[in-house]
């Protein structure tokens, strides 16, 4: 399991590819790490070999330290209890996003990881 956001995946591929072509960027992590991979950001790509999925949930104040080590975690939690890889990306990838727009919502500006928590727990109760 992949999950960098563009930069990230530019250093993972070692080149200068055109990030605009994130279709094209997403598949070409899966197939060189053969893992699913999720390209993060504005409408965050999923990619098992098969399929894209592409999500909707998130706000632009998801953009600090931290935020892919929560999303990271609740993608192996939901594997280690058994869901298969690329649907267990989908799953955590929107439930993480929403609880973003729902903190938001709630008056928070400038998003820390953490305050996720709260969120991602009313969610998955």
């Amino acid at each position: 399991m992949l999950t960098p956001h563009e930069g990230e995946a530019r250093r993972l591929l070692d080149t200068h590819c055109n990030m605009s072509a994130r279709f094209e960027v997403v598949k070409l992590l899966h197939e060189k790490y053969m893992a699913t991979a999720v390209l993060k950001g504005p409408g965050s790509l999923i990619y098992d070999g098969n399929c894209t999925a592409i999500n909707r949930s998130g706000t632009a104040a998801m953009a600090s330290a931290g935020m892919g080590d929560v999303l990271s975690g609740m993608i192996a939690a939901l594997i280690a209890q058994g869901l298969a890889p690329s649907i267990a990306a989908q799953l955590a990838v929107y439930i993480h996003g929403l609880a973003a727009q729902i903190a938001a919502k709630d008056g928070a500006k400038g998003l820390l990881a953490s305050d996720l928590f709260v969120y991602i727990r009313r969610l998955l109760g």
